[in-house]
């Protein structure tokens, strides 16, 4: 996982399609490389829609499709916007838990980093 999106993640404000379709590459492990393009870890090469993503930075319904198998979920917020955070774990027994995500961002956007680092931490097979 790229750390741009992440840092990108946590500079957002508000929902932001092209982060959802950035998240997506990242979930289906393929990587945009221009043109409409995408290139798998094989090096194999096809063609796709950029455009189709679950809107994660603004459901948290989508958002919580992130958070690893068998990994636990808290979101907890206020109507302002100003006290949310996310926090993913696994109690340790499935890998490391994860870093627990605090800031003033939108509850869905809070979830997207935590399970990205929660999945950042495990391995492929793991996923």
């Amino acid at each position: 996982m790229s750390d741009d999106l992440i840092n990108n993640l946590e500079a957002a404000t508000g929902s932001d399609g092209l982060l959802d379709c950035k998240i997506r590459a990242v979930v289906e492990g393929w990587k945009n490389v221009g043109g409409g393009w995408r290139e798998w870890p094989d090096g194999r090469r096809e063609q796709y829609d950029y455009g189709f993503a679950k809107p994660y930075t603004a459901s948290l319904d989508a958002a919580v499709s992130l958070v690893p198998s068998g990994w636990s979920w808290i979101v907890e917020g206020n109507r302002n916007n100003t006290g949310n955070y996310a926090r993913v774990f696994n109690d340790g027994l499935i890998a490391e838990p994860s870093e627990i995500f605090h800031g003033s961002k939108p509850p869905a956007i809070a979830l997207c980093i935590a399970a990205l680092k929660a999945r950042a931490t495990m391995t492929q097979d793991q996923r």
